[in-house]
């Protein structure tokens, strides 16, 4: 991996804007600007804005691109470390890249994907927490899910582990004092606080594994799926919280025959709705796939709205779709929440049917036609969201992402069979190997420990330009 060359890109989204922001990094970034333009950029001073002239060829008034405020930074007081320039220039993609073609023909290379980071991260001026947490930040979509990264990225997470390692390091100390003196039998610690920082540590691995499902409901958002028998009203259902025609709305039984998912963001949560195909029985070939997907959707969904037809009679279909979804509802321990829509019709004849029907069950009176009863279905999934999510928001100690929980996950099974090793009375040897294991897990988590190809695979879904 070579870091002494001098990289450049695109740092702004490309297309047309009244800004584009080109970014220079590395030891030759000022010599190689010097080449494009008529100034001595050595003797830039840090943090000083300029207004340059840029050419083609500085030796040829004729080959002008734009005049730009340019943004030096000496390294290592900058992102990378290293020397930097920021060009902010008009936002034409085409002065963009004749300004690029210019200082790559002097002696810049087209940075990678995330390599701007990646040095970052090289020359000590992030930690590979903080690091994954640039990408995650521009990412974010809600306020909710830029709180879980702030800890991260400003160092709060990495505080943490180095915490937990320090536990991990003082457990090893005290058997491996114990391995150097075996020979005079001296027990440096007892048996009961052995016991302990085991217990203790590999309770806090195992919050910090645990953490990664809780936070899925800030990172990918809360799924909702919403289910019922055709022509219930689903897709109405589904427009009306989005405020936009996105499902089509017709009064012919299995219009929707496929899941439609939609996401937004209601108060700073992050929602994903599923409108799914009308269940029932049907012989028609694209209406079965239809329904399957749809069964996929509501096991996997956070919460199962099923729409009813208050305006009507309970059906058949409507016990067997109920019985059908507390069998797996039950199954994470959950249940659907019911939805009488068309209140604005409903049908007070069978009011005692539909009361016997819910007893138990979460319901709200609604109407797609008139809106009636929405604002008590943005609370409900509000006070919801809070409610799963409390403990994750307050935690400093949350992990975001598939590498972490992946990590977590390989340290906390070096404790359970050092646990093992203790239990059994085996060789003390046995669990100094399996906690050194844990504590090198630690330090890849925050890259201490590293290899290329980790840092490759982090870096490579990075923007380019960052």
């Amino acid at each position: 991996m070579n870091t002494n060359d001098t990289i450049v890109a695109l740092a702004t989204p490309p297309g047309q804007s009244a800004i584009a922001i080109i970014r220079l990094s590395g030891y030759d970034c000022f010599p190689i600007m010097s080449k494009i333009t008529t100034v001595d950029c050595q003797n830039f001073k840090h943090k000083k804005l300029l207004l340059l002239n840029l050419y083609k060829d500085k030796n040829n008034q004729d080959s002008f691109i734009d005049q730009c405020v340019v943004l030096p930074y000496h390294a290592p007081l900058s992102y990378t470390g290293e020397n930097i320039i920021e060009i902010n220039t008009h936002g034409s993609m085409l002065i963009v890249q004749l300004i690029i073609n210019a200082l790559l023909e002097n002696g810049a290379r087209f940075a990678r994907a995330g390599e701007f980071t990646e040095r970052a991260f090289l020359n000590g001026k992030l930690d590979l927490i903080q690091s994954e947490s640039i990408d995650a930040l521009i990412r974010a979509s809600t306020e909710l899910e830029l709180s879980l990264v702030h800890n991260h990225y400003n160092g709060q997470f990495s505080k943490s582990i180095h915490s937990l390692k320090s536990s991990f390091i003082e457990l090893l100390s005290l058997i491996e004092l114990e391995l150097d003196f075996s020979e005079e039998d001296v027990e440096f610690a007892s048996r009961t606080r052995l016991q302990s920082l085991l217990d203790e540590t590999e309770h806090q691995l195992t919050n910090l594994f645990n953490s990664y499902k809780r936070t899925h409901i800030i990172r990918d958002g809360f799924s909702v799926a919403i289910v019922g028998k055709p022509n219930v009203g689903k897709s109405s259902f589904l427009n009306l919280l989005l405020k936009k025609e996105r499902a089509i709305v017709s009064e012919m039984a299995g219009t929707t025959r496929d899941v439609i998912t939609e996401e937004i963001d209601i108060s700073g949560y992050k929602f994903v709705f599923s409108d799914t195909a009308g269940i029932h029985l049907t012989d028609n070939p694209i209406e079965k796939e239809g329904i399957l997907r749809s069964s996929d959707v509501i096991k996997a969904a956070d919460l199962v709205f099923v729409l009813l037809d208050s305006s009507k009679r309970l059906t058949k279909e409507d016990f067997e779709l109920k019985n059908q979804l507390c069998v797996d509802q039950l199954k994470k321990s959950d249940f659907p929440v019911f939805l009488l829509n068309k209140s604005d019709k409903y049908a007070q004849q069978y009011e005692e049917e539909y009361l016997a029907f819910l007893d138990n069950f979460s319901y709200f009176s609604i109407s797609c036609l008139n809106g009636s009863g929405f604002d008590l279905i943005e609370s409900f999934l509000i006070n919801t969201v809070k409610a799963r999510t409390q403990y994750v928001v307050k935690a400093n100690t949350t992990i975001i992402n598939e590498r972490q929980k992946n990590v977590i996950n390989e340290a906390l099974e070096s404790v359970g069979r050092a646990k093992e090793s203790f239990c059994s009375g085996l060789s003390q040897e046995y669990i100094a190997s399996d906690i050194r294991l844990a504590i090198n897990y630690l330090g890849e988590l925050i890259g201490e420990v590293s290899n290329d190809d980790i840092l490759s695979n982090i870096f490579m879904n990075f923007c380019i330009g960052k």
